[in-house]
């Protein structure tokens, strides 16, 4: 089944007011623009569940399109920001955001217990902190297996996301898709997932993928939509593909989080103004000239061996 969307069709079908959003990424392939397809098109009171996922959040927040995080750490990791997160928290400007704030096991927990279908999951790396005594998610419940059977393991619910946006680096028509490098929660996430849409540098033959079973992030039958979308994770890396714009995200981005009027100002250039991700491209290139985006791309191929997959 060809499940090839536009990033505008895909986030219409599929998105809607409410929904729990999983964006991929650790500091690397994390989807901004189907994040900003989002914020295109107005979506509201979106909860974010995300481990590592730069400044996206930021944005989404910034616009208004979310009121809800589970988060263990998100921000720019080069200007050491989340200005909107802050003012959304603080301020409730653009609105009132509620944050359920865990480490990164918290976060693995959450979607492990989503992924095996299970109501909760006992985790006790948060025990004696005050994530865990400021965090209204975590509950608390008898250890059967305890010596006298008293003692209380806190526990936190299963996360089932309605959907997980996950970018790759290839994947075919039908949802069958490559990934490497840091694959951060990505593939729990999408396993945990009610739907997932894959964003892609690649658009690759079935036969392709095949080839490399191993690789393959998630079962094509996970997946509702597939966008091919190159530089879809710009300004963050896609091993193989791009290095990280650091300069983007430290002098456009990362300054224009400070302030709400600098941010709306930076939204209205980078995503009201431009359509789509090619838009956005002819804008950077526009300003900072294409040698600019062309170096960013990598040059020098790093591969790993070959593996044979026969037996007999």
């Amino acid at each position: 089944m060809n499940k090839v969307n536009s990033m505008e069709e895909a986030i219409r079908k599929y998105i809607n007011d409410g929904d729990l959003v999983y964006f991929s990424g650790w500091q690397g392939s994390v989807p901004y623009a189907a994040a900003h397809e989002i914020i295109r098109q107005n979506k509201r009171n979106l909860r974010l569940i995300a481990g590592a996922s730069c400044e996206v959040g930021d944005h989404l927040i910034a616009a208004g399109c979310v009121n809800e995080a589970y988060v263990s750490w998100i921000g720019n990791d080069v200007t050491k920001g989340s200005h909107a997160i802050r003012r959304a928290w603080q301020e409730g400007v653009p609105q009132k955001l509620v944050i359920h704030d865990f480490n990164n096991m918290g976060i693995v927990a959450l979607l492990l217990g989503g992924c095996y279908n299970l109501p909760f999951i006992p985790i006790k790396g948060m025990t004696g902190s005050d994530l865990a005594e400021n965090n209204s998610i975590i509950r608390y419940t008898k250890d059967p297996f305890s010596a006298d059977g008293n003692s209380e393991v806190p526990i936190v619910p299963g996360l089932q996301p309605d959907v997980a946006i996950l970018h790759v680096q290839r994947s075919d028509a039908k949802g069958n898709s490559h990934r490497w490098g840091a694959l951060s929660l990505d593939q729990l996430a999408g396993m945990a997932a009610k739907k997932v849409i894959i964003t892609c540098e690649e658009l690759v033959s079935t036969d392709l993928i095949q080839h490399d079973p191993n690789r393959t992030l998630l079962p094509n039958v996970k997946v509702a939509a597939v966008i091919h979308e190159p530089w879809g994770a710009h300004p963050s890396h896609v091993p193989g593909y791009y290095e990280a714009d650091w300069n983007y995200r430290k002098n456009v981005s990362g300054k224009a989080c400070r302030t709400l009027e600098t941010h709306e100002t930076y939204l209205n250039e980078w995503v009201y103004e431009v359509g789509n991700r090619k838009e956005y491209l002819e804008h950077y290139v526009n300003q900072y000239g294409y040698s600019q985006l062309e170096n960013l791309r990598l040059k020098d191929p790093i591969l790993s061996q070959s593996v044979n997959y026969g037996w007999r």
